[in-house]
């Protein structure tokens, strides 16, 4: 019962922090796109 316990555990420690992993990237993907767009909205107001 305990082994079993802690496996099913670790089993969702592990997704948990796939989880968080993924959210993660996402935010750090998002952030350089925001950074991007704000670039490409100087170069085209400069450029005007």
């Amino acid at each position: 019962m305990l082994r079993e316990a802690i496996r099913t555990m670790k089993k969702r420690q592990i997704k948990t922090a796939s989880i968080c992993l993924t959210v993660l990237t996402i935010k750090k993907i998002r952030l350089k796109t925001t950074e991007i767009s704000k670039r490409q909205r100087m170069q085209i107001l400069t450029a005007r």
